[in-house]
């Protein structure tokens, strides 16, 4: 594109993000405190550490994380519209844009994911997936500020990552981000969105037995004993003994595949691939009290999917 298209195309962008209207995660302030403690022994009292600071949210105090006294503070929404700065300035045709945001632990993470269906893929058969590029934040130090690649499969919104697990761009603290270097590498993000969707073709073609399957699904479920069991059990056996069955994880996988996606997508990588990603996207969290912080379990499920394709499908 030449610098004209660019600019015209980048007046455009900026009008389309404006319509999706406020944000609604992070949308509110973070704030920093001394920590100070009463002490009961020898030197009772009130005492400040000035090395350590707390972070709080300032709409209703809850404490997000104790940090160092030189950490660099900065606000989800600076994230966010860092994130949509380079997009915007990317070159890439952002219309129908969709933005979807989520939080977890009280605050503590979030994230924003953009869907881009002016770039989307047909497998055939209507089965569709869109590009994605998700932006990450935190402030309990589980997440620096990250974009990724990724794509959605429409029919089910399951979310694919992508197996290379292609980063746009890393930093520590959003303050310090080089937005003209993450636009230049977001040119690259075409190039391996369509090396994915030449993956998902070549899972198509590629059959499976119900025992790689499951030994599939195992590895991303952690379930130890089948590994070690494998070669001397069959699935029904593996299936009856404790250690598998009250696996929630595998119980969950192993049912999706054989009830939903290996019927509709047949005994194929694809298949198996979707049902991982089924897994991550909608499965409840394996206990009530993990409820609250289901965005960020799918997304360390997420990562689980990656490291499983990577393991056990074809490049």
């Amino acid at each position: 594109m030449t610098v004209v298209d660019l600019r015209l195309q980048a007046n455009t962008n900026a009008r389309i993000v404006e319509d999706l209207g406020p944000y609604t995660a992070g949308n509110f302030e973070v704030a920093s405190a001394p920590v100070e403690f009463t002490s009961s022994g020898f030197s009772r009292g009130v005492h400040k550490d000035d090395t350590r600071k707390v972070l709080y949210r300032t709409d209703n105090n809850q404490i997000l994380n104790v940090v160092g006294s030189r950490y660099k503070m900065a606000q989800y929404t600076d994230a966010w519209k860092a994130a949509e700065r380079i997009l915007i300035n990317s070159g890439l045709d952002l219309t129908g844009l969709d933005r979807r945001m989520a939080e977890s632990h009280e605050g503590a993470r979030a994230y924003a994911v953009y869907t881009l269906p002016s770039y989307t893929v047909d497998l055939g058969a209507g089965d569709e997936s869109a590009l994605q590029v998700s932006a990450y934040s935190s402030f309990d130090g589980t997440w620096c500020f990250f974009l990724e690649v990724g794509a959605v499969r429409m029919i089910c919104l399951n979310t694919q990552v992508a197996i290379d697990g292609f980063s746009l761009y890393k930093s520590k603290h959003t303050p310090s981000l080089d937005i003209g270097h993450a636009v230049r590498k977001i040119g690259t993000v075409l190039d391996t969105y369509n090396r994915e969707s030449e993956r998902w073709g070549r899972w198509r073609e590629e059959a499976v037995n119900d025992r790689s399957a499951f030994l599939t699904f195992a590895q991303a479920a952690n379930c130890k004993f089948v590994s070690a069991r494998s070669a001397s059990l069959s699935i029904s056996e593996l299936l009856e003994e404790p250690e598998v069955y009250r696996n929630r994880a595998l119980m969950y996988l192993w049912q999706q595949y054989t009830t939903d996606e290996r019927k509709h997508l047949g005994q194929n990588e694809w298949a198996v691939y979707n049902t991982l990603t089924h897994w991550a996207t909608h499965a409840p969290a394996g206990k009530k009290t993990a409820t609250a912080n289901i965005e960020a379990i799918k997304v360390r499920r997420s990562e689980r999917v990656r490291e499983t394709a990577r393991a056990r499908l074809a490049a």
